[in-house]
């Protein structure tokens, strides 16, 4: 096969379907098409990087590294073949592997688009890890550029140049790069521009994008569709500085409730209350988000007048106790997480909490008891996992313990 040949190969129709298969889901029957394509015509290299990129990209990374492992005696010689090897690696979260097969890409082909972004990528997160020195970065910036001036003007290319230019600490610089790859495309590269506005403290790249005709709403929907709600969160708040709208503002709210934002909670439960001074549950909110940044006092000089309202929910009885127990009163907070229960059987976190009160009491079997009412209620709860392996340490109940600590560490 003429990997330089600008011809169709013979089976692009067939190529085509399976790849319509691809992206409508059928992820099973694409792929077997691609079988039936390299049994045909053999093998060929564009078909093992169809099949490998399907494999990847439907979660199965490794299977796709076992099989394009196999060629590289037949296609050791090109670049694709290791570019390819290089974005498996990728998926695979191998960065360091992936490195040296963008490297054996440009070896091959120094001035390969695909290689290039690779190498220039890993690069990139590398540098997040803070294991790659600044002169490699700007040798990926120089690599970028020259693939620019070979007239490669792509979304992705844009986008790359402003991430490292950010991590380089050259952020008002990134932002022309980073606004240009979202125009063309990345919507990714959003949450970035978000970021380095925020740390800034400068909005105007924001001002162009909505002057351009672009607006919140828009802005507002691709940070949530990719789920970057830290992004969506902030712009989202200043969108409600300018427009205020209570839909926007409760679904704000609820999100950064969701996501753990309770400084943000706080600020738009403020915004929601300065508009609806009466509405408890906006009020009993903003106690909890007080408690959740550990403004304990604060947040239970708002909770407590409400115990009429709410005597009989358990989320906020739950809470009181919490309060109470962070502020050295453990007998009061007990009475607090039993009346959650008694109000929501169901409640895990109250359960987790009876436990814990009962294993700093040193009743080891209540503790227990309650613990593994509470994971059985909810098996993600890490904080009861940690209290109830500690206490099957302490008993010596080794197959239990051991159970709970690789749990943890999937």
């Amino acid at each position: 096969m003429n990997l330089d040949s600008n011809e169709y190969p013979p089976y692009k129709d067939e190529i085509e379907s399976a790849i319509a298969l691809f992206y409508g889901g059928n992820v099973e029957e694409a792929i077997s098409k691609i079988d039936d394509l390299i049994r045909e015509h053999g093998e060929q290299l564009d078909l093992v990087i169809w099949k490998t990129y399907m494999l990847a990209l439907s979660g199965n990374p490794d299977s796709a590294y076992e099989y394009i492992k196999d060629y590289e005696d037949t296609f050791k010689d090109h670049a694709e073949y290791w570019t390819q090897r290089g974005f498996i690696r990728l998926f695979m979260n191998d960065l360091f592997e992936a490195q040296e097969d963008f490297k054996k890409a440009l070896e091959i082909d120094p001035k390969s688009y695909h290689a290039t972004i690779g190498h220039a990528y890993v690069l990139y997160q590398l540098s997040l890890l803070l294991t790659v020195d600044e002169k490699d970065l700007e040798n990926a910036l120089s690599m970028l550029a020259e693939r620019r001036k070979d007239g490669f003007d792509t979304g992705e290319l844009h986008t790359l140049i402003g991430l490292i230019k950010n991590a380089l600490g050259r952020k008002k610089e990134a932002l022309g790069d980073l606004i240009t790859g979202y125009l063309k495309g990345v919507k990714e590269a959003l949450s970035t521009i978000v970021d380095i506005c925020e740390s800034l403290g400068d909005y105007s790249p924001i001002n162009k994008l909505l002057e351009s005709g672009i607006s919140y709403e828009m802005l507002e929907n691709t940070l949530e569709n990719i789920g970057d709600y830290d992004s969506y969160l902030i712009l989202a708040t200043r969108h409600l500085r300018e427009e205020y709208s209570d839909n926007l503002c409760i679904k704000c709210i609820n999100i950064a409730f969701n996501v753990e934002r309770y400084d943000i909670a706080e600020d738009l439960l403020n915004m929601f209350i300065e508009r609806h001074p009466e509405d408890i549950m906006a009020k009993r909110l903003l106690g909890e988000a007080y408690v959740y940044q550990g403004e304990l006092n604060k947040g239970l000089e708002i909770l407590l007048p409400l115990q009429e309202n709410f005597s009989g929910d358990s989320t906020y009885l739950n809470v009181l106790g919490y309060v109470y127990y962070s502020l050295g009163k453990p007998e009061v907070a007990y009475k607090y997480f039993l009346d959650s229960v008694k109000a929501d059987p169901n409640n895990a976190s109250a359960w987790t909490n009876l436990g814990i009160y009962h294993y700093e009491m040193g009743d080891t079997s209540k503790a227990k008891e309650y613990l593994e009412k509470a994971i059985a209620l909810n098996p993600e709860l890490k904080t009861a996992k940690y209290y109830l392996m500690a206490i099957y340490k302490e008993i010596g109940d080794e197959e239990n313990y051991r159970r709970i600590k690789d749990s943890l560490e999937a």
